[in-house]
């Protein structure tokens, strides 16, 4: 997730760490494919997938010509396919990219949250309705959100076997994460992907015939809201950018007003309040 999710580390923190990224996000956007290192591709073990790593921004999840999550099964038709492509991997087409907040986003939240709060109800055949309408509005919940999963739960709770394996599948094929990005200020909400995990493992032993326990986690409850992003006018960090930026922003400017004057200026951005201190070197200091 290219444009949310840029993250301090060691050799690309702070400022030059969010331009680097942003430089990188837009060669991308503007290339519509970025060539990949086939020896830099990464399997992580505790999630079943194989990722790419990106400077100062977390692994890409990579995903197959047909959307499928790259995992030890398809990984060699994931090469063939790169292969054609002249190793030339579509960024853009196969990573949510939803750095732009939208109206449509408070209501996309609204109806995820309506289905889970109708599924701890019980209200199955209304749970179902909300997904569908969910699916209808947003195809690519499917793959950025547990949507596959609430099917297949709802299904199963109706007694639909067949139907809530199929759904079942296609969580465990094309899910990468359990909430989309554009439920907005939910991004970080399952904290490293425990909740996803424990789907996945659910819905391994069920496809088995097996009777797994289901956990709170499947069914915990969003609330959606309307989302700033980070050092609009009158706001300072959201809590994405929080949770990014833990230790907050700090920028340092250096320029010169119309009369030609020195000036530096201090900002540190943190919670909601920002420091501002400018400095200013005056003629006289110059010798003018």
């Amino acid at each position: 997730m290219l444009t949310g999710m840029i993250h301090q580390s060691p050799r690309f923190a702070g400022k030059e760490g969010f331009l680097f990224s942003l430089v990188l996000i837009l060669g991308i956007l503007l290339s519509g494919c970025s060539r990949l290192n086939v020896y830099r591709i990464k399997y992580n073990p505790d999630k079943k997938v194989y990722e790419y790593p990106l400077p100062g921004m977390p692994p890409a999840t990579l995903r197959t010509n047909s959307g499928e999550l790259v995992t030890e099964e398809n990984f060699e038709q994931f090469i063939a396919e790169l292969s054609h492509m002249d190793f030339k991997y579509p960024f853009d087409d196969r990573l949510e990219l939803a750095s732009v907040p939208k109206e449509s986003d408070f209501r996309l939240a609204s109806v995820y949250a309506e289905s889970v709060k109708y599924i701890k109800q019980e209200a199955y055949s209304q749970a179902y309705g909300s997904l569908e309408q969910l699916q209808a509005v947003y195809p690519r919940a499917l793959l950025y959100s547990d949507l596959a999963f609430l099917k297949g739960y709802v299904e199963e709770k109706q007694g639909n076997v067949e139907a809530a394996k199929e759904n079942y599948r296609n969580y465990l094929s094309f899910s990468s994460q359990k909430y989309s990005e554009r439920f907005r200020d939910h991004r970080y909400a399952d904290n490293k992907d425990n909740g996803w995990l424990k789907q996945r493992a659910y819905a391994s032993e069920f496809i088995a015939d097996r009777s797994p326990l289901a956990d709170s986690e499947f069914l915990s409850e969003i609330t959606p809201r309307y989302y700033f992003t980070n050092l609009q006018p009158g706001f300072t960090l959201s809590n994405e950018g929080l949770t990014e930026h833990s230790r907050g922003i700090f920028s340092l400017s250096l320029g010169t007003d119309l009369s030609s004057n020195l000036s530096a200026g201090f900002q540190y951005y943190r919670l909601v309040v920002w420091i501002s201190i400018q400095s200013f070197q005056y003629p006289g200091i110059c010798g003018k």
